[in-house]
């Protein structure tokens, strides 16, 4: 009919389907859900954004997606349960995401995002709590966050939960595996630009 613009959403070409041309902006092309309830992460403390890793040092607490159209957007969400302890009178944690290309690595990795200028997602202050003095404080709680890769280069990204310690004397650990902790689950979408 006259007036009738035909645009093609997907195509078939050598076994394999792509997006075609008329799927809109901001359409999902893809999901990724990883689940993780098996194992804690090992103990984290230290001063910069580094990968949670699991008790045999394996960066595990992560998410991979595939097939990406370079100069598409990747939404990265993750919740999980963190306990947070330290021995000094005052202790912020910060979490974020780090990212990397190709096999995935137990370290390393470039932040993609992260708290910046001190700030915390997790801050404790034991000062009063044992007499005015410092103690031992622990704290629980159950973040979710996310992030917006935007006008990303390449194909395949694996994506990773990090953390960072305001002060030596502390650690965070993700509790995935002891119940009425919730499960590490991260979910990596493709959105076309």
């Amino acid at each position: 009919a006259a007036g009738t613009t035909n645009k093609e959403l997907a195509e078939y070409s050598s076994s394999a389907w792509s997006w075609g041309a008329g799927c809109p902006a901001g359409t999902i092309i893809q999901t990724v859900v990883v689940k993780k309830d098996d194992e804690n992460s090992a103990s984290l403390n230290s001063g910069s954004l580094t990968k949670f890793v699991d008790s045999g040092g394996n960066a595990d607490f992560r998410a991979t997606i595939n097939n990406v159209t370079s100069g598409n957007d990747i939404i990265v969400t993750a919740s999980f349960t963190v306990r947070v302890g330290h021995t000094q009178d005052q202790h912020g944690i910060a979490l974020g995401f780090l990212r990397d290309t190709g096999t995935p690595s137990n370290s390393g990795g470039t932040a993609v995002y992260e708290s910046t200028s001190g700030h915390a997602q997790f801050y404790l202050d034991a000062r009063g709590a044992f007499g005015g003095g410092s103690g031992d404080v622990t704290h629980y709680g159950t973040p979710m966050m996310q992030f917006v890769d935007i006008n990303v280069s390449g194909t395949s990204f694996n994506y990773y939960l990090g953390g960072d310690c305001q002060n030596s004397g502390s650690g965070v650990i993700v509790r995935a595996d002891n119940p009425p902790n919730f499960p590490f689950y991260m979910t990596l979408q493709e959105v076309k630009r």
